[in-house]
């Protein structure tokens, strides 16, 4: 499996200076202290009551069938609104379709493969068909601190809008015939 950007990519900098967000970066330390010298965590090392503030971003997943298949083991609640549904206990090859689906499996067996942690960041539509920016942050887990059994993963999610009613439109004309009513926000 070839895991090297392809020559045209940019260039990214440290694995570090792409943790910029403090949710990413603070799991990750997180994670890296649970190490305690080894290359890779248990899960048992991984205690719930140690992060909360991270919990509604996080994401367990069992890899399962020699890493080739994944389910979520766990699923916090920004996770499962970005997605619309709840995704614990399911396989991503049941709730995931076509590109998106490839590319998750993609990014799952690299850190099966690797032992490595993977940070990317990419664009998709919600369930709720609004345009957004993740961000997430997988970390591999073992049993036996070889071979990776689960991931440890956090999710950020950057909606177009902070209010998700919202519809930011650079001008009225965008709403010409389209039966939607513009509220006058003006003075009276």
């Amino acid at each position: 499996m070839n895991t090297r950007a392809p020559p045209d990519a940019p260039a990214v900098g440290s694995f570090l200076e792409n943790l910029d967000e403090p949710m990413l970066r603070e799991l990750y330390e997180y994670w890296c202290s649970k190490r305690a010298g080894r290359l890779i965590p248990q899960r048992r090392d991984i205690d719930p009551a140690e992060i909360p503030k991270l919990l509604p971003h996080l994401m367990i997943t069992e890899m399962v069938e020699g890493g080739t298949r994944y389910r979520y083991r766990l699923a916090g609640t920004a996770v499962t609104e970005a997605f619309g549904r709840e995704l614990t206990g399911l396989y991503v090859d049941e709730v995931m379709t076509g590109a998106y689906r490839e590319f998750l499996e993609r990014l799952y067996r690299t850190v099966y493969l690797n032992r490595r942690c993977v940070l990317c960041e990419s664009k998709h539509i919600s369930s709720r068909d609004l345009a957004l920016k993740t961000k997430r942050l997988l970390m591999p887990l073992s049993e036996d601190g070889i071979a990776v059994n689960q991931v440890l993963a956090i999710q950020t999610f950057h909606y177009s809008s902070a209010n998700r009613d919202i519809v930011i439109v650079e001008s009225q004309d965008q709403f010409v015939d389209t039966g939607i009513a513009i509220a006058d926000g003006g003075a009276r």
